[in-house]
């Protein structure tokens, strides 16, 4: 079964509580129940560690949360660019700003059993993205499959 979220607020720049969390899930039936917050807690912090490594360039973060196999593919100055997981965070590490606090919020999330797909707005190298995260939960730990992206107009 496909659990949908319902946000009372977006998810941004923090990490959460289960308290914090509040979400409901509808069962196939259109019912209205909490969800277990657990996976939408770890999901959370594999954004948190996406775009806190992303902005500072931290190879072994970004190792941590994106399979090795994993992709990056999206428009950039009108081509096509498709990244695989080193060629990404090599990328990142050029780009890497310490000095710079990481903006991110959590616009979706859409959680299929062992696998979720996250809409993430986010900023990185002074651009404003449209993310798509794929992740599978593998060995007790969500990580990321895929990254789609899109560069949001100014």
């Amino acid at each position: 079964m496909a659990r949908k979220y319902a946000c009372p607020a977006l998810f941004h720049s923090a990490q959460l509580t289960e308290k914090e969390v509040g979400l409901r899930e509808w069962d196939e039936k259109g019912n209205s129940t909490m969800t277990n917050s657990a996976d939408l807690i770890a999901i959370t912090e594999v954004v948190r560690v996406y775009a806190t490594a992303m902005t500072t360039g931290n190879r072994a973060d970004l190792e941590r949360i994106f399979f090795e196999n994993s992709c990056e593919v999206g428009h950039y100055e009108g081509d096509l660019l498709w990244n695989s997981r080193d060629d990404f965070i090599k990328m990142c590490e050029a780009e890497a700003d310490s000095s710079l606090k990481a903006w991110w919020e959590i616009r979706n999330i859409s959680i299929h059993g062992d696998i979720a797909v996250v809409h993430v707005e986010d900023v990185w190298a002074g651009m404003r993205f449209d993310t798509i995260l794929t992740l599978l939960r593998h060995e007790d730990a969500w990580r990321v499959t895929a990254k789609a992206y899109r560069i949001k107009p100014q």
